[in-house]
Formats: structure tokens, C-alpha cells, sequence
């Protein structure tokens, strides 16, 4: 049968109405005709039954989890005050904040999952103009559907066919904003909102969990008491025992580059490493190969591969200097035991983009950590080296709670693979996040211990068990589900910054990233906001941008123990 929204159900096969045609047989011939009528109408009201369940479930199917609530007013209609405290309030409360202005408040509104990416409480009002804000104020509230009492989202109509999906949690007593996205019809707004709810319910568990904050710090101080160790032995032991061992790198961080630096001019790395990934263009390696082939240093071809690293050139001069070192130490050492280095990122050839369409399709072609991962797996698979391999990449491509290249090699590799986290503020690869993660617990500990450097085993530790926040949006679960080992190189108080490869610009280099930009409808004058395209400018515009410290705007932790932010 037909619904009535269009849907076919299928009738069961034994139901058979009062109209069906029966063949006509000796025993029904008999049939005295009261127990005939009777038959009749058993099965009429058999099939009344059964056709009204039927329309029933015709309508559309709503899982029980979900509530929802008919609206069907203007935001006009509704009180202008901030009131978070249920959903429709809430929306209507962020519609009156556009149609004011108020950029101060939106932290105040917002989940805590997206605070950092709005304005503060310094911010302030924006002039909206009358057209806008009649076109806010006449917004159609359509629906508020909510998830468990946990997720909501609020359906409304901005104009015809035009349809905003706001999206809040419920954190601390409050329904906050938790972002918007927009659809073209009341149907599609939900099916996004189903498809999207175990996605957000995930991320406020993870907010509640973040929420909570360890308060026996005596824990932590006790396991680095009993179980740090200094890490650069940390690192060497774990190269003799596993396969691949993945060390997390904050990109352009002085510390880590020194540190391993260190790492590598010992004797028994070179007699346990053989290889060392890098997070380079792997169309590049042949210039790598022939750079570190060469009696002498290159510096220009070197120089190059950085170059064209992204779009802008990579211009850490820390990972540079660590290439050179590599260099170095092979220049003292036999055939045999000569330590590789293998570009393992996508390929991005600058010189062969001659439009925007040409660098998003070479983009397209890849996901970055599937090929890192399989250009590793396959170069292990290549070779007869018995040493092991040191894989240094940014600490998110390591985490093994996404889908990252860490995460595949460590499934394809079981207990051949080994990951460390090195200690750092929360790192997002957008922005700066000023904010220490556990709120500065573990900077507590590491500074009640003297804030010297140690590294130590992350599984079963109370910094293991605590919920992963290392990274501002990647990671699930815990520390120790992310990681094995976990090292701390110092007080994040006066760490220094990491320093500029001036030498990457060069005059040609300077016009390549001017045709780079204008390729994507810009300039580098303008994006980089320079009074002239010049080496001198650029140089002073990434000095303005340098701070004296790597974490200069970090909030410090407070050293009384008595409140930790």
C-alpha cells in the first residue's frame, strides 16, 4: 500500500481483505452462511486493524531520543533578554546579540568548544544596519529539535527556502551556542541534525570530561618522583626496542630541535637508527638524496625543498639546522651506516600550479596521512637494514585516537610502533590557544618537580588516565589512548621562540610567492600586509610577528598550588 508521504509498505502476505477473490471449493460451498457472514466480518475488522497500523507507521520515523517542539514565531515576538535556559531561549537570545551588535557577549553564549574562535569581552559593538537587522528580528523560529537533553538544534527560516540549523549544548546548566550550519528545507535541516548529533555528542562528552579538574596533585608529583627518566636515554631506549618510534614535533619549536639534535649525535642512535622520516614534499627526495651525497653543503638546494614546502615555504630554521647535522655526522661514517632521510609528505610541485584549480586538484588527490603512512610502511618493507626508524612529524599526525598516520602505522605494526607527546600548551593548527593543557595540572607537577627535563611512560600514570586536550580539536579519550610516551623539556615559562630561516627569501624566491598568490586572486604585498615586496619588509614584518618567547601569551601557572588555570 501507499503512504500517504509517498512511502510503499508492504502488506503481509497472509492478510486477505473482505473484496479478495477465494476459490470456490467443496468445504466452503458448505459453509453454513451465519459462520460465513461471520467470517466476513472478522476479517474486515482484522484488516481495519491492520490498514490503520499501517498509516500509523507511515509517519515519518523520529528516533525516541529525539524531542521535538513546534514553534512557528519571529524572533520579534519573543522578550529581548539573555536568558540561556532552554534551547528556544537561547537561539532567540543569539539572534537579538546579531541584530545588536554585541561581539562582547558571543563567549559568554558559546560552548567552550569554540570560545577561542569569537570575539571576547573586549570586543566591541559592530554597527548593523537596519535592513539587516529587520531581516534578524523577522527570523521564523520553526522547530526546536533536542538529542537526550544534551544537543539541540533550533530550525529556523531566514527566508523562503533558506533555513538556519543552530546548534547549542548544554553545558553547566546552560544552552550555548555551539555553531550553525544552513539547509535548503525543513527536511534536510533533519537529516543533517541526525546525521551530525553522535558527532557533537562525542565532542560535549568531551567538554564534560575536560570539565573536571584533578585535584590530587600529589599523584602526579609521586609518579615523576618514582618513574621519570631523562629524556634523551627515554629516546634512545625506545629506538632499540621498536620498529618505528613516532616523536611528535610542535612545528618550529627551538627546544624540540635541539633536543634532538642531541638525540643524534649519539653513538647508539647511529647504531640503532637507519632511516628518519620527515614531514617534507616527497617529490623532493631526490634533492634531499643528492644533498646529503654531496662533499659539501649545499645550502641552495637544501634551501629549495623548503621552498616549496606549502604554499608559503617552510621557514623553520630549526628543522633546517637538523638536516645539516644529519649531513654532518654522515660525513664520518661508512656505506653501511649512513643515516637516511625520507620526505614522506605529498607531493606539491609549486612550479607546475598555473591556476587555483590546479593546486586545490593536487591537494585533492591525497589524504596526507594515508600516504605518509604508506610511504613509510612501504619503505621499512623496501629495505634490509635491521635498525629501527625515527618518524618526527607534527604531534597531531601522531595522535592514535584519529585517523592519523600515527594511528594507521600503529594498527598495520602492532608492538613494533612507539608515540610520544612532548608537553605543551593546548595547539590547534590554526590559531594560538592560550590555554595549558589539564588547566596547568601536569605544568604543576613538572614544576614542583623542578621543571627539569624528563621523559617517562604515559600508560597507567595519572597523566595517562587524565582526558586528552593536547590538541584543540583532534584526540579521543585519554592520554595514554593517544600516546606511549610523553616528554617534558622545560618550563614553558621562558622557553625561547624558534628562529627564522631568513635565508629562505631570497629575491626569486620573494617573486615565486607574489605569482603563488596572485595564482589565488592576491598578492603577497597584500596578504602579508608589506609596504613594499621586499626582502627587508618581509623580514621585519615575520620580526613584529616574533615574540621573545615560543609561548609569550600563555597565562603562567600559579605556583602557590593553591588555583590552577
Amino acid at each position: 500500500m501507499i503512504c500517504p508521504d509517498g512511502r510503499r509498505v508492504t502488506q503481509p502476505p497472509f492478510i486477505a481483505g473482505p473484496l479478495a477473490v477465494m476459490p470456490e471449493t467443496q468445504q466452503n460451498r458448505q459453509t453454513p452462511l451465519i459462520f460465513s457472514k461471520l467470517n466476513i466480518m472478522k476479517t474486515t475488522i482484522a484488516f481495519l486493524i491492520i490498514s490503520i497500523s499501517l498509516l500509523l507507521s507511515c509517519k515519518p520515523k523520529v528516533p525516541s531520543d529525539f524531542n521535538t517542539i513546534e514553534v512557528n514565531k519571529k524572533i520579534k515576538e519573543f522578550p529581548d533578554i539573555l536568558d540561556l535556559s532552554t534551547p528556544i531561549k537561547s537561539c532567540v537570545s543569539i539572534n537579538y546579540i546579531m541584530a545588536h551588535g554585541k561581539n562582547n557577549l558571543w563567549r559568554k553564549i558559546s560552548s567552550s568548544n569554540n570560545q577561542l574562535f569569537l570575539p571576547d569581552t573586549s570586543a566591541i559593538d559592530s554597527n548593523v544596519s537596519e535592513d539587516r537587522k529587520n531581516r534578524i528580528l523577522n527570523t521564523t523560529i520553526r522547530q526546536a529539535i533536542t538529542f537526550k537533553d544534551s544537543i539541540s538544534c533550533v530550525i529556523s527560516e531566514t527566508r523562503d527556502s533558506d533555513y538556519s540549523i543552530r546548534w547549542l549544548f548544554f553545558e553547566n546548566g546552560k544552552w550555548l551556542n555551539a555553531g550553525e550550519d544552513g539547509r535548503k528545507s525543513i527536511e534536510d535541516a533533519r537529516q543533517l541534525i541526525e546525521k551530525g548529533v553522535d558527532k557533537n555528542i562525542k565532542d560535549l562528552r568531551k567538554i564534560h570530561a575536560f570539565s573536571v579538574v584533578p585535584n590530587d596533585t600529589l599523584a602526579f608529583i609521586n609518579y615523576l618522583k618514582n618513574y621519570a627518566r631523562e629524556p634523551k636515554e627515554f629516546v634512545l631506549d625506545k629506538l632499540s626496542k621498536y620498529k618505528l618510534v613516532m616523536y611528535g614535533e610542535i612545528h618550529r619549536r627551538k627546544a624540540s630541535w635541539d633536543f634532538l639534535q642531541e638525540v643524534v649525535n649519539e653513538k647508539k642512535f647511529i647504531d640503532e637508527t637507519a632511516v628518519i622520516f620527515l614531514e617534507l614534499g616527497s617529490d623532493k627526495q631526490k634533492d634531499i638524496d643528492k644533498f646529503l651525497a654531496n662533499s659539501f653543503v649545499d645550502k641552495e638546494l637544501l634551501l629549495n625543498v623548503f621552498r616549496d614546502y606549502m604554499l608559503v615555504g617552510w621557514n623553520d630554521k630549526g628543522k633546517f639546522d637538523f638536516i645539516n647535522r644529519i649531513w654532518q655526522i654522515n660525513r664520518n661514517l661508512p656505506l653501511d651506516k649512513k643515516i637516511k632521510i625520507v620526505a614522506v609528505d605529498t607531493p606539491r610541485p609549486p612550479d607546475s600550479y598555473k591556476s587555483k584549480e590546479a593546486m586545490r586538484a593536487n591537494a585533492a588527490k591525497y589524504d596526507r596521512d594515508e600516504f605518509m603512512a604508506d610511504t613509510i610502511l612501504n619503505y621499512l618493507k623496501s629495505i634490509n637494514d635491521k635498525r629501527n626508524a625515527l618518524f618526527i612529524v607534527g604531534t597531531g599526525h601522531v595522535c592514535e585516537g584519529s585517523n592519523s598516520a600515527g594511528s594507521i602505522l600503529s594498527k598495520k605494526m602492532p608492538q613494533a610502533t612507539y608515540a610520544i607527546f612532548q608537553h605543551s600548551p593546548r595547539v590547534d593548527n590554526t590559531m594560538p590557544i592560550d590555554e595549558r593543557i589539564r588547566y596547568g595540572i601536569f605544568d604543576y607537577a613538572f614544576y614542583k618537580f623542578g621543571d627539569k627535563p624528563v621523559a617517562f611512560e604515559i600508560k597507567n600514570s595519572p597523566f595517562g588516565k587524565e582526558p586528552f586536550d593536547g590538541l584543540y580539536y583532534d584526540g579521543n579519550g585519554t592520554y595514554q589512548d593517544n600516546y606511549d610516551g610523553y616528554i617534558f623539556l622545560g618550563s614553558l615559562d621562558n622557553e625561547p621562540n624558534g628562529e627564522i630561516l631568513f635565508d629562505l627569501y631570497s629575491d626569486n624566491f620573494i617573486k615565486e610567492l607574489d605569482r603563488r598568490y596572485q595564482i589565488l586572486g592576491s598578492s603577497l604585498k597584500d596578504e602579508w600586509e608589506l609596504p613594499e615586496t621586499s626582502k627587508k619588509a618581509i623580514i621585519e614584518k615575520l620580526m613584529s610577528d616574533n615574540s621573545g618567547t615560543r609561548w609569550g601569551k600563555i597565562i603562567k601557572p600559579l605556583k602557590n598550588g593553591l588555583t590552577i588555570k
